[in-house]
């Protein structure tokens, strides 16, 4: 496996780890719309003062308003279609249908761009929703605004794999790249923060080390991702994406004390069976 494929999996380890500190800001209050926002926020700063050091890239008027929508869309409303399908259907199952997204960019990239839907895709495809299904322990339970919720925010992370390998900002520098994106969230969330009168400073010392920790998580997370997307693809990219479930999994039993089912283990067996599926040499991609 390549160097990429590594770099993926660190950064959906590190999108793994921030449910966790997630549910206890939740827990003392915090909207969503504050985390989203510091999410971005922290890593705003990180991508701007790497670009200003290593890239001093100026795009395009065009070029930069693409990535600022794709950044709200891709990343921002992502995240928020999912926090709200929370409210309607067990966490457990907006997981796996946000986690259908790997599929629906294999089926994007074969039928808008080409790319052969090879025995090894469709057999990744396969054993990525086996093990998601197994994972969750088959629970589906909760109101159909949930399950709606959730599979569109399967396809706008879908759109922005993709739109990260196709579009026209796909080969600016990463660090360029991610700033514009993740401005896109923040001004999108900044203004919602605003209409809905949400505070944006955290209340204590620690909530603020927190929210700085899950920033860095996120900023650092993406990057190893956008690498991968670079280097082996958005359908690669996008099944290595499957070890965030399995890393929030670990970290929930650790923290949380969750129950680990044989099912789970199982599931988690499958997922990692897609991942060299997904990865056998016969797989390559075509410019």
């Amino acid at each position: 496996m390549s160097f990429a494929f590594f770099t993926v999996l660190l950064g959906s380890f590190l999108f793994g780890l921030e449910p966790v500190i997630i549910k206890h800001l939740q827990m003392e209050g915090y909207s969503s719309f504050y985390i989203v926002f510091w999410l971005f926020l922290v890593s705003l700063a990180v991508y701007v003062f790497q670009a200003s050091r290593k890239e001093r890239v100026k795009p395009s008027l065009p070029l930069a308003t693409s990535m600022l929508l794709t950044g709200a869309a891709g990343m921002g409303i992502t995240t928020l279609l999912l926090t709200l399908s929370y409210h309607y259907i067990q966490t457990s199952t907006a997981t796996l249908i946000h986690f259908t997204y790997p599929v629906l960019v294999v089926l994007c990239m074969s039928l808008l761009y080409h790319q052969s839907f090879t025995k090894s895709k469709a057999a990744a495809c396969i054993l990525s929703l086996m093990g998601m299904s197994c994972i969750t322990n088959f629970t589906f339970s909760g109101r159909l605004p949930g399950y709606l919720l959730a599979f569109l925010s399967a396809a706008t992370y879908a759109f922005y794999d993709v739109a990260n390998e196709k579009g026209r900002f796909a080969k600016l520098p990463p660090y360029t790249k991610m700033a514009f994106l993740s401005l896109g969230v923040v001004v999108l969330f900044g203004f919602l923060c605003l209409i809905f009168q949400i505070p944006l400073l955290p209340r204590r010392p620690l909530d603020a080390f927190l929210t700085l920790s899950i920033g860095l998580m996120n900023c650092f997370g993406y990057v190893g991702v956008m690498h991968g997307l670079q280097v082996i693809g958005a359908a690669k990219t996008a099944f290595a994406a499957t070890m965030e479930p399995v890393a929030s999994l670990a970290l929930s039993i650790l923290v949380y004390h969750d129950t680990f089912s044989p099912v789970s283990f199982l599931g988690i067996l499958l997922i990692f069976l897609s991942m060299f599926a997904i990865m056998r040499p016969s797989d390559t991609f075509s410019s």
